[in-house]
């Protein structure tokens, strides 16, 4: 009844023992890592769950703390779900968690989508959706323990279990729901090959859905990994990969900061198994080119995107692939008329290979001297193309009369054991800043790497800060705004020095 932790740079698993669920229905919990109230640091919400072979279940939402080792039963806001319902698919959009179908033990399977937003008012955390999950027929009524991942603001699935009077069975059914418009589309998405999938997870790689083997029905459990691709539908569903062993019941995840995935457990293929699996995806490599660059433009467009834009020419490779040699090159910030803080960012990979890295944007103030403060964080996970990388954001912030000098400071973070900005993925995200945290960073400069490698860094921890200036003046018209925010207005770059 103890939550367990990977720690992949050391290769061990250590439970939590100071945290303990208050009873053993864990099984076939729903659970998501989510912003809430209280503290600037996501927390693990887990939704329903039974004992093994039990036929019923809990409604109980418990909220695991790892930074507090704590479990909290959100007594208020129990999963309003038929009784002894376990929940069926689930994904986050938008720091929503939305759990879709789900079975009903030895009764049916539900047809119902539900929505669970933490910032709401304590009793009013959850929404019934008005679209319905697909129904097989057959007296299933639904679908359970569906494959569900978020891509975009989309939830795509794959497969799931029907109920047919006796038992469950994969299916092949596969759909796309919209958040935003509470619309499930089942022609985007082209349905599973026989014999289908259930009882596993999905998970997004890169803007693709990957299917991580699963089923029940033979010849499943399966150790095929489908990948769908949602820019091209028409290429349906093709094999990737495979893990070693089949198996179902499984926790997988996948680090963006890596791009490995993590498997551990589950019925491998019709008994319970502790082993572990580690997939490696390939570095997305191509032909260096020598050929000089004469200076580096940005186009302006006035869409925001939020991702990180590629700009410039591939450079010829100076660190093998998989290393981290990012550079940041400049950090500028101005004010809006409305009293933002608008910044832009210019950061430079040497390498032939894209890199996913985690960064963080930090709002910082100085009041009379001393070292700069931070305020605010912006963060996100993102992919560095070869060359070089331009994006922005702004600061929604009110100075007090006393801050004489403000900036912001753009930073890579250790991709194995981001502290500062926990819970970074493809959307950025913005918080407020632990109190009494101070930047030594030296104004408009990168001091040595922080694992003393200087100016190639084998993980992604290069820093910057803008130079100084005064205090954005504020006005009415600022107002925090939405989350994720928007950032990643298309600016056009200085031109730079050949380097």
């Amino acid at each position: 009844q103890n939550p367990r932790y990977y720690d992949p740079a050391s290769n061990t698993w250590t439970s939590d023992n100071a945290a303990s669920f208050a009873d053993n229905q864990v099984n076939n919990m729903a659970c998501a890592s989510l912003m809430g109230p209280g503290v600037p640091w996501p927390r693990i919400y887990c939704v329903g769950g039974s004992a093994a072979g039990a036929t019923t279940a809990t409604s109980a939402v418990r909220m695991y703390d790892p930074n507090t080792h704590t479990i909290t039963a959100l007594s208020s806001d129990d999963w309003p779900a038929p009784a002894s319902t376990l929940p069926g698919g689930f994904a986050v959009v938008n720091n929503k968690l939305y759990i879709l179908g789900g079975f009903t033990i030895n009764v049916s399977m539900s047809p119902q989508i539900w929505q669970f937003d933490p910032y709401a008012s304590a009793g009013s955390r959850w929404t019934l959706k008005t679209a319905l999950v697909p129904d097989p027929g057959s007296g299933s009524n639904g679908l359970g323990y569906i494959p569900t991942t978020a891509v975009g603001n989309y939830i795509y699935t794959a497969g799931g279990s029907m109920w047919t009077g006796s038992t469950v069975a994969d299916t092949q059914i596969a759909f796309r729901y919209d958040p935003a418009n509470d619309v499930v589309d089942d022609n985007s998405v082209p349905d599973l090959p026989s014999p289908g999938s259930a009882e596993t997870r999905a998970l997004t790689m890169n803007g693709k859905v990957w299917l991580m083997g699963g089923g029940r029905t033979a010849p499943n459990p399966s150790a095929e990994v489908k990948q769908f691709d949602p820019a091209n539908p028409s290429t349906g569903w093709a094999v990737v990969t495979s893990f070693a062993t089949a198996r179902r019941n499984f926790p997988v995840d996948v680090n963006p900061a890596s791009g490995k995935i993590y498997l551990a457990g589950g019925y491998g293929p019709t008994t319970a198994t502790d082993s572990m699996e580690i997939y490696t995806a390939p570095q997305p490599c191509g032909t260096a080119t020598r050929t000089p660059t004469p200076g580096r433009t940005m186009t302006a467009t006035p869409n925001r995107t939020g991702t990180p834009m590629r700009t410039g020419t591939p450079r010829p490779s100076v660190t093998p692939c998989g290393d981290c040699a990012i550079e940041m090159l400049a950090v500028v910030t101005s004010c809006y008329l409305d009293g933002t803080v608008h910044w832009i960012a210019i950061a430079h990979n040497p390498d032939q290979c894209m890199v996913q890295a985690p960064w963080r944007a930090e709002l910082q103030v100085r009041n009379n001297g001393g070292n700069f403060r931070t305020v605010r964080i912006q963060y996100a996970t993102s992919n560095f193309m070869p060359g070089d990388t331009v994006w922005d954001g702004y600061f929604c912030y009110h100075f007090s009369s006393n801050v004489r000098d403000m900036r912001v400071e753009v930073l890579y973070e250790d991709q194995a054991g981001r502290v500062v900005s926990p819970g970074s993925n493809d959307k950025v995200q913005e918080r407020g800043a632990p109190a009494n945290m101070y930047s030594t960073t030296p104004d408009s400069g990168r001091p040595v790497a922080k694992n003393g490698t200087g100016d190639s860094p084998t993980q992604c921890n290069a820093d910057m800060a803008s130079h100084p200036m005064a205090p954005c003046q504020s006005n009415d018209s600022c107002s925090p705004p939405p989350s994720p925010i928007p950032t990643g207005v298309s600016t056009r770059a200085p031109i730079l020095p050949n380097r």
